[in-house]
């Protein structure tokens, strides 16, 4: 139905009269003031060709030249008429619905969260720049909806430039990972396993992981290596003639090596072989004499290594007590290098004569990154003084200065450090919470950044321009009720410090008190950041998106800050730590944030251990979700497959300080419970055995009338991560949302 102000056929006529007038003096329409105008808006169907138009990408509208007069008048006079302020009043209110309805319609679409929705998230991960800064390639991981297996990974590639093209590796098959650029950009190797044909005379099993090589990326990819074992790791020659490649040795094996491991060890043997590049040939170098190795780097003239090593291949081995050494290849010496080394990958300046690895300090908690001079046989300490943490580190070319990829108070970012002062220059500071990346000859950086309405995906930072994004995995998001995320801090009850954290709240347009869970971060010495919130470990959008607020606290031992801060719960989990995270629940009570009448406590890991413990403490929580917790403090030390060395260095010897560990184990205070309690716990959990779970459950069924739930998912580690299925994903935050709705959801009480 057209509006009021449409013409009359009698004006219509008049109109089209005057049109062939070449005076073009006009119509005369009722005012007797009005002229057509020479262009005019129409609505014309998307998708029908119109010379000279325009279109409005959302809505579909096109302007179109012509001389409708319904659409296109104008007074000739000063005053324009009742007719044609109507007619233009109806055509801009029609136009102006036209325009904003895809965006009521999408607003309409959006639906909350499912538990299904974050665990068939698509997954990017190392992603690996070719020298020349042209490509890169990265792993997807793309989980199954409710299969109880890992989602198959796939390489996938893309150019680094304005307009990236991601698109599967050519000939990529599912498993393939660990890619690996030559120094010359024109070969890449990387891993595969389980592709040995039939007529194979070779010593390879078929499910043991081969260098493969793609030269160039479109070609099918030809296998390099052959071995008696399953490559693990390894590393390009800095010609590119060799690879070091480290080889785990199955037990069964007969190339293994004949010497009796310890009791609690894996089978096998890990070692380093040298590898042509060319045509596979390969010998050993290390391992016979009982080394496990860990990792490896090359020295620039292609004559040294660097091998992180221990004496066996537990965990405990591989995260606390390893070192690293310079092996010289011509004379095979080994040079250790002070201290037990951490996890971060050791290197070469390019000059050759100084090294940069991580260490623990004395403490066995915290560890540094530092520089050592081979001829001065010295260390400095990198940031010393600054308030964060190292996790990645690469020399810059000029040799005097290198590219860390450093933590600070949620923040990940690229600092430039000073190798002989050791100052950290803070650089671009993204969201996310990245352990790695990967630098072309030039600075240009590849790496992996989340935002807080977006997972992960891969970026590229040029060296002289801004950083942009590579992949664009997960659209479906654009249509979920994300959450708003925003930061929080407050003052610790001691005054001591400052305690900062990340609140998730519904984007509902209400404002609070909301009913609430505070999420506790494994570790201790491990942080919440900055960046998306969604995952089968960190609760929040799938909470927020069903009207929960989520309070995730970085307490006194966290990291991200000073090492102070994180030495500052030794001896006292549970303690200081506790009123930390309290205080911060008090607070944001008080700001009309958390409902303090419906909140309740949950976490994985550490946080596990501080939601049994704070069930078993007064007011405020009102329920508590234990995940892969610690219940009895002195069997985990004596248990775990990392030892001593974790629990020890926050409590010492349990054998000698039995009453310090009962004091903060909660299964010691299973009466002092009064509130429901979930325990979700992987069976096959070697760090926080699964009996730990098993021995709360049972204590508080002997000894509490509070409702709990113990639910084991067989063959799970301690840290799900991709080495379950969607299904296991799902299921825990399903668990965590169902138990939430039932025992915070109470009808008397206020609130959201």
């Amino acid at each position: 139905m057209w509006c009021p102000a449409t013409p009359s056929p009698v004006d219509m006529r008049r109109f089209r009269q005057s049109t062939r007038d070449e005076a073009g003096a006009g119509p005369s329409l009722p005012c007797g003031r009005c002229r057509p105008r020479p262009y005019s808006a129409v609505l014309v169907p998307r998708g029908r060709p119109v010379t000279g138009s325009l279109q409005m990408r959302r809505s579909g509208i096109r302007i179109k030249r012509s001389f409708r007069p319904w659409l296109a008048t104008r007074c000739a006079g000063q005053t324009v008429c009742r007719r044609c302020r109507l007619m233009r009043l109806c055509l801009s209110l029609f136009l102006l619905l036209w325009s904003v309805h895809p965006l009521l319609a999408s607003a309409a679409e959006k639906h909350p969260i499912t538990p299904e929705d974050i665990a068939t998230l698509d997954h990017v991960d190392t992603p690996r720049i070719a020298p020349d800064g042209q490509t890169v390639v990265y792993t997807l991981r793309r989980p199954v909806a409710g299969s109880a297996k890992p989602g198959p990974a796939r390489l996938w590639q893309t150019v680094t430039g304005p307009n990236p093209q991601p698109r599967p590796l050519a000939h990529s098959r599912d498993g393939d990972n660990n890619p690996r650029w030559s120094p010359g950009s024109d070969r890449l190797a990387f891993l595969r396993a389980g592709s040995r044909s039939d007529d194979d005379k070779t010593s390879a099993k078929s499910g043991d992981q081969q260098i493969w090589i793609a030269a160039p990326l479109s070609a099918p990819p030809q296998r390099l290596t052959a071995l008696a074992g399953s490559v693990t790791d390894f590393r390009w020659s800095p010609d590119g003639n060799r690879i070091a490649a480290i080889v785990h040795l199955a037990a069964d094996n007969p190339d293994a090596t004949d010497k009796p491991a310890p009791a609690d060890a894996p089978d096998g043997h890990d070692v380093l072989y040298m590898v042509d590049a060319h045509d596979g040939k390969a010998h050993r170098v290390a391992g016979d004499d009982g080394r496990f190795v860990f990792d490896v780097a090359w020295g620039p003239e292609g004559k040294r290594l660097l091998v992180r090593y221990a004496d066996t291949n537990t965990p405990q081995a591989y995260w606390y007590t390893s070192h690293v050494a310079v092996l010289a290849l011509d004379s095979g010496p080994w040079t250790p290098l002070p201290h037990h080394a951490t996890a971060v990958h050791p290197s070469f300046s390019p000059d050759g004569r100084q090294v940069v690895y991580g260490y623990f300090q004395a403490d066995g908690i915290t560890a540094v990154v530092a520089v050592h001079d081979l001829d001065k046989n010295n260390n400095t300490v990198l940031g010393a003084n600054w308030p964060g943490n190292l996790r990645s580190v690469r020399w810059n070319q000029d040799g005097q200065t290198l590219t860390a990829l450093a933590f600070s108070n949620m923040t990940p970012q690229f600092a430039q450090v000073d190798a002989s002062t050791g100052r950290v220059r803070e650089g671009l500071a993204f969201k996310g919470d990245p352990f790695d990346f990967s630098r072309t000859d030039n600075g240009g950086l590849a790496y992996v950044a989340s935002t807080r309405v977006e997972p992960a995906q891969v970026w590229f930072k040029p060296r002289e321009d801004s950083p942009h994004r590579l992949t664009h995995v997960n659209s479906e998001v654009a249509n979920w009720r994300t959450a708003n995320v925003r930061r929080v801090h407050w003052q610790s009850r001691d005054g001591q410090y400052t305690i900062h954290g990340m609140l998730v709240t519904p984007a509902d347009g209400t404002s609070g008190p909301y009913k609430t869970l505070v999420e506790i971060h494994g570790g201790p010495y491990e942080s919440w950041y900055d960046g998306w919130q969604g995952s089968w470990v960190n609760w929040g959008q799938v909470l927020a998106s069903h009207g929960y607020a989520v309070l995730l606290p970085n307490p006194r031992g966290s990291a991200g800050r000073s090492p102070a801060f994180a030495l500052a719960n030794r001896h006292d989990w549970g303690g200081a730590d506790f009123q930390d995270i309290l205080t911060g629940v008090h607070a944001l009570a008080e700001r009309g944030v958390i409902d303090i009448d419906r909140v309740a406590i949950g976490g994985w890991s550490y946080g596990g251990f501080m939601s049994a413990w704070a069930a078993t403490q007064d007011d405020p929580f009102k329920a508590a979700i234990v995940g892969a917790g610690i219940s009895d403090l002195q069997s985990m030390a004596l248990s775990s497959d990392v030892g001593l060395s974790f629990m020890g260095p926050y409590f010492g010897d349990p054998s000698r300080h039995h009453a310090e560990y009962a004091a903060r184990s909660p299964i010691n205070f299973v009466n002092d419970v009064h509130m429901p309690v979930l325990i979700l716990h992987g069976e096959a959990d070697t760090r926080v055995p699964f009996f730990q779970g098993r021995m709360l459950h049972r204590a508080l069924a002997h000894d509490t009338d509070q409702p709990s739930a113990l639910i084991g998912y067989p063959k799970a580690p301690h840290w799900f991560g991709h080495s379950v299925g969607a299904s296991y994903r799902a299921d825990i935050q399903q668990r965590v949302l169902d138990w939430l709705n039932r025992y915070l959801d109470d009808d008397d009480a206020t609130g959201h």
